[in-house]
């Protein structure tokens, strides 16, 4: 059988919707509605994302049948109803090099048959509801640059062998369900651009070794269990840093100078806890002549900001803080410039007992 009537046997409800051989031939394709073949009618490409061009969303299993395109390459179905788990026939696919299924209603564990794909560089099943642990030899995809499986309930700890795949770049393992320590082998990613975390249930201390990641543009590690200090040591290598959350953790001690220190962060959210005293610090956009500060509606703890407000000043860099305390910590130094009186006039006077300090 070849693999145009696989298609169309699997999806009755697309039919016709489904290109024929000789309607596109080999190629690379790309858009949201694409099926290329090579010269003898295998599928290359399958890319039939719901409204991205493909209009037919699918309400289905996914057949075991696909697992027989022994030529396929690359593998799309995003943002449909599709159920069921991901069947293990999927493991045969050995020339594919991207499978992304997200934004569907997989479940179940991820298969150990999808650690046999070790062409796979794109993995993306985020927004679905898979459970369970990551596979144990998630380790033998070394060719992946994006690992994305957000926005699932995955359990388990984050296995040491992800320090394996060394060629990977972005790495979303946020918004699931995972326990454990942040394993010290993922500072041997050392292309890592972007490590997404957050949202779990993640303790202990950020381990040292994930200094060691200098290209990393964008670490989310919010919204954990992490405690202890932050190192000195651990953001001096940081010099491309753009974006670091750290809130909502149980964070202490100082603010490292090395953090003070980053040059390119456009956004910064820290929690330290004093016994039961909470700190906010948000830095903003960085520009050559100013810092713009935004901030939105939000609430952490004791941390209530009410309204919208930003402000702009002339020097190259400046840290605030927002507390409902009286008193502050060593690291933090009261400032009666009049723009801060300007600008957080009418936030002071909302709040009782607030007090704003800028670190410079």
């Amino acid at each position: 059988m070849d693999d145009c009537r696989i298609l169309r046997d699997s999806f009755p409800q697309w039919g016709a919707a489904i290109p024929a051989p000789n309607l596109i031939v080999g190629g690379g394709g790309g858009g949201g509605h694409t099926v290329a073949y090579d010269k003898v009618g295998r599928a290359r490409h399958i890319i039939l994302n719901w409204n991205d061009g493909f209009n037919f969303r699918l309400n289905a299993e996914l057949p075991e049948a696909i697992g027989r395109m022994s030529s396929l390459y690359i593998l799309h179905m995003n943002d449909h109803r599709i159920y069921g788990s991901i069947p293990s026939t999927f493991g045969e696919l050995h020339s594919l090099r991207e499978l992304c299924l997200s934004g569907n209603n997989l479940s179940g564990p991820l298969p150990d048959a999808l650690c046999r794909l070790t062409n796979l560089e794109i993995l993306d099943l985020h927004d679905n509801d898979f459970s369970a642990p990551l596979p144990s030899e998630i380790g033998r995809l070394t060719k992946l640059t994006i690992l994305r499986l957000n926005n699932n309930n995955i359990t388990g700890s984050i296995s040491r062998d992800i320090g394996r795949i060394s060629g990977l770049q972005q790495l979303y393992l946020g918004h699931n369900r995972m326990e454990g320590e942040i394993p010290k082998s993922i500072g041997k990613l050392s292309k890592l651009e972007l490590l997404q975390l957050q949202h779990n249930k993640l303790t202990g201390q950020i381990p040292t070794e994930l200094g060691q990641i200098k290209c990393l543009k964008f670490l989310f590690l919010n919204s954990n269990r992490l405690i202890g200090e932050l190192s000195d040591s651990m953001f001096s290598n940081f010099k491309h840093l753009e974006y670091l959350l750290l809130n909502r953790n149980q964070f202490s001690g100082n603010i490292p100078q090395s953090l003070l220190n980053l040059k390119q962060i456009q956004i910064l959210l820290v929690n330290l806890h004093y016994g039961n005293l909470n700190f906010l610090i948000i830095q903003a956009t960085i520009t050559d002549d100013s810092i713009t500060t935004t901030l939105t509606p939000c609430q952490e703890r004791n941390f209530h900001f009410l309204s919208s407000w930003a402000c702009s000043w002339g020097s190259k860099k400046s840290w605030f803080a927002l507390k409902e305390q009286e008193c502050l910590p060593s690291w933090l130094f009261l400032s009666t410039q009049s723009f801060l009186l300007t600008c957080f006039t009418p936030l002071i006077t909302s709040l009782p007992n607030a007090t704003v300090a800028a670190i410079a």
